[in-house]
């Protein structure tokens, strides 16, 4: 659906994990005629179904949904990548006369996607270099906490173990004095869409973990822990899809460092945690004025 300044509408339902778009984008599929744009760090990845809490088979009969299954868990794909694979999506959806809705909660997927996205400096070495040391002397967790002090919105994004990543944010900051997550290369705040309709799912907190403990302890009875033993004889266990929340926690469990009841209490500890970085995230960065 275009507009009359050739801007193509669309409907955004956002959120931490858990808090039920999923179910909600169905029912604003049917009511405003539209396909579903998956808005998703995870769900991108080929063959990982449980662990990702995907649609199921038949809602994705009922309503057609895009950027699920795209990659492979071997491929890097970052936030860069997926303005360009949505942007795509859109037009296609707009062109076949349907409203696009974006449902997800991966919020700098977001932010690449209405604002562009930054150009990044080229790697210091010496920065660097300096940082993983400190991790590996101090831990993950004592770099993500200087992330966090300095750039909150990145280090939302970014789990805490993935040091990989937290340093780069870092390195970033140092070469160029700005935060990662106000860089970018064009656009501004709606500047691309009509926003139709938009909402910000923000259950009470007890609710929201309560949902999150029992999507846990459904994935694992679902057959988790089979899923992943499947995947690494596939994929390299350093494969970037592995890093995700429940998948980690298996592969540990496979290997014997955890027991089960120690993995599902872990992955439902880390999934409130990236709860509350989703919704600090949103909340700082007032996407579209929803939160």
């Amino acid at each position: 659906m275009m507009s009359l300044i050739d801007k193509p509408e669309i409907a955004v339902l956002c959120g931490p994990t858990a808090s039920g778009k999923s179910e909600l984008a169905m029912a604003w599929a049917e009511r405003l005629n539209g396909e579903i744009v998956s808005v998703d760090s995870v769900q991108i990845y080929r063959s990982m179904d449980i662990g990702t809490a995907k649609p199921s088979f038949a809602m994705r009969q009922a309503i057609p949904h895009h950027l699920i299954d795209i990659v492979e868990p071997r491929d890097r794909f970052d936030a860069a990548d997926f303005a360009i694979y949505a942007q795509d999506a859109i037009s296609d959806i707009v062109a076949r006369q349907k409203m696009p809705i974006l449902c997800g909660g991966a919020g700098l997927y977001f932010k690449a996607l209405f604002e562009g996205f930054f150009e990044s400096p080229k790697p210091d070495l010496t920065v660097r270099a300096k940082w993983m040391q400190r991790a590996s002397k101090e831990g993950a967790e004592a770099v993500y906490h200087w992330l966090v002090e300095h750039d909150p919105e990145s280090a939302a994004q970014i789990h805490p173990n993935n040091v990989k990543r937290v340093v780069r944010a870092i390195e970033v900051f140092e070469a160029t004095g700005q935060k990662m997550s106000l860089l970018k290369v064009t656009g501004k705040k709606q500047d691309r869409f009509i926003v139709r309709d938009s909402l910000f799912l923000n259950p009470p907190r007890e609710e929201l973990y309560s949902r999150i403990d029992r999507r846990t302890e459904k994935m694992f009875q679902d057959g988790l822990v089979e899923e992943v033993d499947r995947l690494l004889k596939q994929y390299p266990e350093n494969s970037p899809a592995f890093q995700a929340i429940g998948y980690k926690e298996s592969i540990e469990l496979i290997h014997g460092k955890r027991t089960l009841e120690e993995a599902m209490t872990q992955v439902k500890r880390n999934t409130r945690h990236y709860a509350k970085r989703q919704i600090t995230w949103f909340k700082n960065q007032k996407i579209l004025g929803m939160v």
